[in-house]
């Protein structure tokens, strides 16, 4: 039906169903077409037997009409591959090893190369920080396409340690309960001296009025000193 839209529009009938001509392909034609569905179940893909499936692939992704096309086809190729990488790739044994925790090569190169165009004109990674991006998002695809089946050294390393902040945020809590006197010099520490920064700020002006620490109503004086002696 897409040929004939693209080829014969004046022969092209909306109304006519694509299966109605397929079967009627198939009953004149038999063995001698090949049909290969297209994404999303949107229409077959005809050609002949003498033609290899991936030529005839390329020729129907060459002709696409639209980039939201051209868009569902390359997602459908990224996610083909992370799901076929998932099954090749061999378990992580527990816990890992340094070795184990490095990202290279971790993960499909289509997705690296697919994530380096898409951040970079050119297809080239010159910067550490792109690198770095490119890195984390193919991980975090690998992650979302196989629904968190795959884990790999990104999500490993913050399963790792997020728990270790927990645990250090449970324990002070827990020791603020039980010692809240403690606690609560361990909190006054942990305000990055603030407090005695506050006390600094008023240290130099105590005594400059004359005013003793023990009584603010009393103002020492000579002539006090004077009156005692009389």
């Amino acid at each position: 039906m897409f040929y004939i839209k693209s080829n014969f529009p004046q022969h092209h009938n909306e109304n006519y169903k694509a299966d109605k001509l397929k079967r009627k392909l198939i009953s004149f034609f038999g063995s001698k077409l090949q049909f290969w569905q297209r994404y999303g179940g949107s229409g077959d893909l005809v050609y002949s037997e003498d033609v290899p499936t991936g030529q005839a692939e390329g020729v129907a992704f060459d002709y696409a009409t639209t980039e939201e096309e051209c868009v569902v086809q390359a997602a459908l190729i990224l996610r083909k591959t992370v799901l076929k990488g998932f099954e090749d790739a061999l378990p992580m044994k527990w816990p890992p090893s340094l070795e184990d925790l490095k990202s290279e090569g971790c993960y499909p190169d289509l997705i690296k190369t697919f994530l380096t165009y898409l951040y970079t004109k050119q297809g080239k990674v010159k910067s550490e920080s792109c690198k770095r991006r490119v890195d984390s998002t193919a991980q975090d695809i690998c992650f979302n396409v196989t629904k968190g089946r795959w884990k790999l050294p990104k999500h490993i390393l913050l399963g790792m340690a997020v728990p270790q902040q927990l645990v250090d945020i449970l324990y002070a809590r827990t020791e603020a309960e039980i010692n809240p006197c403690d606690s609560t010099d361990s909190t006054d520490n942990l305000n990055s001296g603030n407090e005695d920064d506050d006390d600094d700020d008023y240290d130099d002006d105590d005594d400059d009025d004359g005013r003793c620490d023990d009584d603010d109503d009393w103002v020492c004086s000579d002539d006090d000193d004077d009156d005692d002696e009389n």
